[in-house]
């Protein structure tokens, strides 16, 4: 084991794709990832969570990026937080929380969150937006209860007609068209591997050719479900560019009726297509976005 502390070929595709940044990514994977909340501002704003906390005696600041999240400065059990039955909170990475700044409005739209599970950018749209409907979708039941429950202490299913579907996301079929589909594509999940460590052990790299073929049946099928004039967000937590800026690349040489919106942000590297984030230390996780509109 190097002193980068990565198994050889993920260092080497890290090495391929970010040969300036590694230094600060190896360092950076090797830390330990923040806690962080996403405050529902339906309940109570950020500022005045930050007082309830000071007040009961934990240490805490505001993010930089997310406006509605929370890091903790220390150690805690989740529920013992204040709010936390009454859904005042949830736990979600920084970089996680910019998805829903980055949709359109979604008031009385019909929204999907493919691969949604256990369903923090589905709570975060409905605290965000009121849409006619939205289909929670994930091929994997029991994760899916999860998104309920959640769901359900945010006190959030009885504003939206929110379905939630055990489905294959490369088969799904919408009743009919929608208007955005959030897509966070199954992926290595490098960026988040300061969360999971075990990845570290149980990812290989004949995973990443497979892990590209799924998220690109993915892609095609949901694009169809999408109408005219509708957005596509495609999401991952991984820092491969195969999984990421190269999946783009190919899936615009691919989709003639696929236009990417640029992102106007202060985070993040500019790509040939999306941004990327990576993890930092004390703040968010390794993410890509990229905005897609379907035109005529």
């Amino acid at each position: 084991e190097q002193a980068h502390g990565l198994p050889s070929w993920l260092f080497k595709r890290l090495k391929k794709d970010w040969a300036d940044q590694l230094p600060e990514i190896s360092y950076n994977l090797k830390q330990i990832a923040p806690l962080t909340l996403r405050v529902n501002v339906n309940q109570v704003s950020r500022a005045e969570y930050l007082e309830i906390l000071e007040e009961d005696g934990f240490e805490a600041r505001a993010c930089e990026l997310s406006d509605v999240g929370i890091v903790l400065e220390q150690n805690v059990h989740i529920p013992n937080l204040p709010g936390y039955e009454e859904g005042g909170f949830s736990v979600q990475d920084e970089h996680a929380q910019l998805c829903a700044t980055l949709l359109p409005n979604l008031e009385g739209k019909v929204v999907v969150d493919a691969c949604a599970a256990p369903g923090g950018k589905t709570a975060h749209i409905l605290e965000k937006y009121s849409p006619k409907k939205l289909y929670a979708i994930d091929q994997d039941a029991k994760r899916l209860v999860r998104v309920a429950e959640n769901l359900e202490r945010l006190g959030l299913n009885e504003y939206a007609d929110v379905e939630i579907v055990t489905a294959d996301a490369t088969t799904w079929k919408a009743p009919s068209e929608v208007d955005c589909i959030v897509l966070d594509a199954p992926c290595s999940a490098i960026g988040v591997i300061r969360r999971h460590p075990d990845i570290r052990l149980l990812r290989q790299s004949t995973d990443i050719a497979k892990t590209v073929e799924l998220q690109k049946q993915i892609l095609n099928n949901m694009w169809q479900q999408l109408k005219v004039g509708g957005t596509m967000l495609y999401i991952t937590c991984s820092i491969l560019k195969a999984e990421n800026e190269q999946q783009m690349v190919q899936f615009f040489a691919d989709h003639s009726d696929a236009k990417e919106t640029n992102i106007e942000a202060d985070w993040g590297i500019e790509q040939i297509h999306g941004r990327q984030l990576f993890p930092e230390t004390d703040r968010g996780d390794g993410f890509y976005y990229c905005l897609i509109e379907k035109t005529a």
